[in-house]
């Protein structure tokens, strides 16, 4: 599986990507840096795939996604509503597709996914 992980040069983020290298899983790094700037201890996260990335930048982050194309993300930053792009993907890959309206009388928002009958 290919994991984009948000916030590398932070410890959580250098965590994660080396237990997902461990698991055997292919991670990709990011963060606000032009390169890798978290702990430089030896472990593999400083050897792994790299990508600066500007989280608050909607288009930097939609091009890197389209880009690197990966199964599943993990933000260590804000919640960065990575999971709708990738509900969105799951939708489209299933023939479906992911609805978002706003619920003004409730003060909120709907996600409906719509997928097609299976026979």
């Amino acid at each position: 599986m290919k994991v984009l992980v948000t916030g590398v040069k932070g410890q959580l983020g250098h965590d994660v990507m080396n237990r997902l290298a461990q698991l055997g899983h292919e991670a990709l790094g990011t963060d606000i840096t032009p390169e890798y700037s978290g702990a430089q201890d030896g472990t593999v996260v400083t050897n792994l795939p790299y990508f600066r990335l500007d989280i608050t930048d909607q288009k930097s982050v939609s091009e890197i996604l389209e880009q690197l194309r990966p199964d599943a993300a993990r933000s260590d930053a804000a919640h960065q509503g990575l999971g709708l792009y990738f509900a969105r993907k799951v939708a489209q890959s299933h023939g479906g597709v992911l609805v978002l309206s706003n619920l003004p009388a409730a003060h909120g928002a709907c996600a409906e996914l719509r997928l097609p009958i299976c026979e």
